[in-house]
């Protein structure tokens, strides 16, 4: 019997609907892979990208930020002009995210 070492692995379509897949890694990392052009990293990693989506406690309209690792939403505010995040990212006590 022969044994294949496989891992789940995600692609990263751009939107929030995410094709899992098994890849063959033998005995090394997965990295740089493309599946049809897009992506593919292993399940239990940290995606490059991430969505933060709050109610502003306002007007209760929802908001969708699409952040690389790097970003924050420090100081980011509504619209209507409702603070919805400190200084530092985190979000003010009475904002709802969304996960």
């Amino acid at each position: 019997m022969c044994w294949q070492i496989c891992t789940l692995v995600v692609r990263d379509n751009g939107t929030d609907t995410y094709e899992v897949r098994v890849g063959l890694t033998g005995e090394s990392e997965l990295t740089d892979l493309m599946h049809q052009g897009l992506p593919v990293r292993a399940w239990d990693s940290e995606p490059e990208e991430t969505l933060v989506s709050p109610n502003c406690p306002n007007c209760s309209e929802m908001l969708v930020w699409q952040l690389s690792a790097t970003q924050t939403l420090a100081d980011e505010r509504c619209h209507c002009g409702a603070a919805l995040f400190d200084a530092t990212g985190r979000p003010l006590p009475n904002v709802t995210l969304h996960d």
